[in-house]
């Protein structure tokens, strides 16, 4: 049943994304917010397509839902590039001095990081290695839930902007300060990027680590598209094996395992978690969840969205529905379900959302790709804000734009911000030391 949509729907989609690759993304950059979006959704469609059941209603609806708004995003975006072409004139990056706001403000999410650890009473990554490599029997199922919903409500959703955008970006630019300084203090170094990459995964959540990983890839490729294949070698290394140890730690592969697995067959099971969950569980999940708002939700118009923005103040509830869904997926609400981008904007605004929600969001991605492209002189402060804002919208590929809140898009935009307010004010300082001597110039050359 499944091949009849793979060939009708599937096919077509690749082949209007070679094209849309052929056309705009060869011109705009391969890590651009429209490049990175379009990367996600087709991953996200090829997968959904063949676990859909043509003879059901909802899921012929949710195949021409993914086959409309992919091909409609990528014909906006080529239109929109097309009319305004990006900027290819290669950006000077400066080297970001951290002085002693930029301490203050790692200190700051250090300190609420290592406070709401205390508060929660434990940390799940830490748990999950005593269980790898000692062999004990922490349930870090449960803790990895207690740490983001427990029964003491420890504002997660703001702490995960210190622990899990600031404290990682503000150590990135520092530390890419002493690697461009040829100065590396590994005293220093290592404890700072060892605390943040403990408040990206401690709490049993591997979500932030990978889009925070993501976010320094494209962070390098702005910094220098050249260098960046052989720079992206060594980052893949290194996040890798951190990605497959923190599955193992985390208890999300232990069924799977056997007491006398060797580190290789743990290994080859942590990465066949890691790509089911990148490949199948999302969109298998993303499946029962159009269904469930298709064929038993009304068209909310945009109440759900609503309830989530709610979600977001201090001890307001927000929207269930991630629950609901998990709970038709696994017979249990331990663990959210969240629904696709394409079902949440058609359980809130129905056929109208979907037909005009990709063509809005191809026009914002080109607005972001293209300003970015237009910075032409920008510290590596400013260009960690755009490339956590490039790589937060381009991850939106599931849930209500909220989303984007909860994975620090505020923050980048605050980064972008004040770094391009110091590039300005950089660059009128140094247009002030050398305007006075141009006259002479002019004089000596009339003469």
């Amino acid at each position: 049943m499944g091949v009849w949509i793979v060939t009708w729907v599937a096919l077509p989609l690749v082949a209007v994304f070679a094209g849309y690759y052929t056309l705009t993304i060869r011109k705009i950059g391969l890590l651009s917010a429209s490049s990175i979006f379009v990367y996600l959704q087709l991953v996200m469609a090829l997968g959904t397509l063949p676990v859909l059941n043509p003879a059901r209603e909802a899921d012929r609806v949710h195949a021409a839902v993914l086959a409309y708004t992919l091909c409609a995003f990528m014909l906006a975006s080529a239109c929109y590039h097309a009319i305004r072409p990006p900027d290819t004139t290669p950006p000077t990056v400066t080297t970001f001095k951290p002085g002693i706001v930029t301490v203050a403000f790692m200190a700051a999410s250090l300190a609420v990081t290592v406070a709401y650890y205390l508060a929660v009473g434990h940390v799940a990554l830490f748990d999950g290695l005593s269980n790898v490599l000692f062999g004990t029997h922490n349930d870090v199922a449960t803790l990895r839930l207690e740490s983001y919903s427990g029964s003491d409500y420890l504002f997660p959703g703001y702490v995960n902007q210190f622990k899990n955008v600031l404290l990682p970006a503000l150590v990135a630019v520092t530390v890419t300060y002493w690697i461009r300084r040829q100065h590396v203090p590994y005293l220093l170094a290592i404890p700072l990027v060892g605390a943040a990459f403990v408040g990206l995964v401690g709490t049993g959540q591997r979500g932030a680590f990978v889009i925070f990983v993501m976010t320094v890839v494209v962070y390098v490729y702005m910094l220098d598209r050249r260098r960046f294949p052989r720079r992206a070698v060594s980052l893949a290394i290194i996040a890798v094996p951190v990605v497959l140890l923190a599955t193992l730690a985390l208890g999300r592969s232990s069924d799977q395992l056997t007491a006398d697995a060797g580190v290789l067959g743990k290994a080859a099971v942590a990465a066949t978690e890691f790509q089911g969950r990148i490949l199948q569980t999302n969109q298998e999940s993303s499946v029962v969840a159009f269904r469930y708002v298709y064929e038993e939700q009304a068209v909310q118009n945009g109440s759900e969205w609503g309830r989530a923005f709610v979600g977001i103040l201090p001890g307001e509830p927000g929207s269930d529905l991630a629950n609901r869904i998990y709970y038709r997926f696994y017979g249990t609400d331990r663990g959210t379900g969240t629904e696709s981008l394409w079902a949440s904007v058609y359980h809130n605004f129905g056929d109208v959302g979907i037909v005009l929600a990709p063509v809005l969001l191809a026009l914002l991605a080109g607005a972001i790709s293209n300003r970015v492209r237009s910075a032409h002189r920008r510290s590596t402060l400013t260009t960690m804000g755009m490339a956590g804002v490039t790589t937060t919208f381009g991850f939106w590929v599931a849930g209500p734009p909220v989303f984007l809140l909860n994975a620090g898009i505020v923050v980048y935009l605050a980064l972008w911000f004040l770094g391009a307010r110091l590039d300005r004010r950089e660059e009128a300082e140094l247009s002030a030391v050398v305007e006075p001597s141009l006259p002479a110039r002019v004089t000596r050359g009339a003469r």
